[in-house]
């Protein structure tokens, strides 16, 4: 047993190294909360560590130290075969799936399709004519600007692209033709996840060890005036237009009841994917961008408001550069992240300590 685990110094911290190594050192049943952006098993960026979903075994040991009745949310792409895999592997690993995911809407996607009709005329050694230029920036292009160079729309190194009309007949025959379907992203998907109970009822799980249950009063929206049982979408940045308001995340946040220092402490969070101040929040310069699939403190704030107490405590065992616990932190949870990835790791700290000083 490792001296960390003796001393029980896992609580509230950020642990380096693979979770399938860290978690068996964890004691049964010690977890009251799971919530993780793990892998999606796309390939982003073509990143080693995005190759595919998580392995059975590692849901398994997040299943064993979880509370029985205990809720868990694994955020996932809306690809079909990788959030299929995702719900394979954690049933296997002996989850309760007979719940209802949560949606999270955006709009600051950005598609992964490649134009036919530019394909073809490249096939055929043919320069298309330049009718335009378009400037291509963000953060997520910018963190992978060392990472890809495919000469493509979405080449995270370019920070224009040429627009261009078909110049063979057969480019125009297939023009506004893409690959596949893959259309800009506008949503993730989480899936909740329960520990099978050990009482028979919900009622007699919560009066036995507290778990069972979801906080839905909690997280309502307040729309006009009046408050929206807390619904399966989340919105963000009015991506839904007018109905926007029923759904809002954002409307939700600005109603939680959070101390004026921390929200001081963190002013950037009117964005709906995290902005460049909350990325780079506690962060030297060298660092800066953060992770490059990083999610808002918002949404990890909603979710511990659904399913956890204050004092709970958070298991995320690829916590990346650390925005759950973040929201742990600010939401008075306990927190363990897990992460293989030594500079993500150093980023969870940092925020985390940049987050003490308010």
């Amino acid at each position: 047993m490792s001296r960390w685990l003796r001393r029980r110094d896992w609580l509230n911290k950020i642990i380096c190294g693979d979770c399938l190594a860290i978690l068996p050192q964890l004691p049964d049943e010690c977890i009251d909360i799971i919530a993780t952006d793990s892998p999606y098993g796309i390939g982003i960026f073509n990143e080693g560590w995005d190759k595919s979903v998580p392995s059975v075994q590692v849901w398994k040991e997040c299943f064993r130290v979880s509370k029985l009745g205990a809720f868990g949310f694994f955020m996932s792409s809306a690809r079909q075969d990788v959030l299929a895999q995702m719900i394979v592997n954690l049933q296997s690993a002996g989850f309760i799936m007979r719940q209802t995911s949560l949606y999270w809407l955006y709009h600051t996607g950005f598609s992964k399709a490649y134009n036919i009709s530019k394909a073809i005329d490249r096939r055929l050694g043919v320069k298309q004519d330049v009718i335009g230029t378009k400037m291509q920036g963000g953060p997520k292009f910018r963190i992978a600007q060392k990472k890809v160079d495919n000469g493509g729309f979405n080449d995270p190194k370019r920070t224009s692209y040429e627009i261009t009309k078909p110049t063979s007949e057969l480019a125009k025959a297939y023009a506004g033709a893409y690959s596949n379907y893959s259309p800009k992203p506008s949503l993730e998907v989480t899936l909740v996840t329960m520990k099978p109970k050990s009482e028979r009822t919900s009622i007699d799980q919560v009066l036995a060890n507290g778990k069972g249950a979801t906080w839905l009063s909690d997280c309502v929206i307040p729309c006009e005036g009046h408050s929206r049982l807390a619904a399966d979408v989340l919105v963000s940045d009015d991506a839904l237009g007018e109905a926007s308001r029923y759904y809002s995340l954002d409307a939700w946040w600005n109603e939680l009841e959070l101390p004026e220092n921390v929200r001081k402490a963190l002013p950037f969070l009117d964005v709906p994917k995290p902005g460049k101040a909350e990325r780079n929040t506690g962060l030297k310069k060298s660092e800066q961008f953060g992770h490059i699939t990083q999610k808002p403190v918002k949404l990890f704030s909603y979710i511990l408001t659904l399913a956890s107490r204050p004092g709970d405590i958070l298991l995320d065992p690829y916590v990346g550069s650390g925005t759950s616990t973040v929201a742990a932190k600010i939401l008075h949870r306990n927190y363990v992240g897990i992460d293989i990835n030594p500079e993500y790791c150093a980023r969870a700290r940092r925020r985390l300590r940049a987050l003490s000083k308010f």
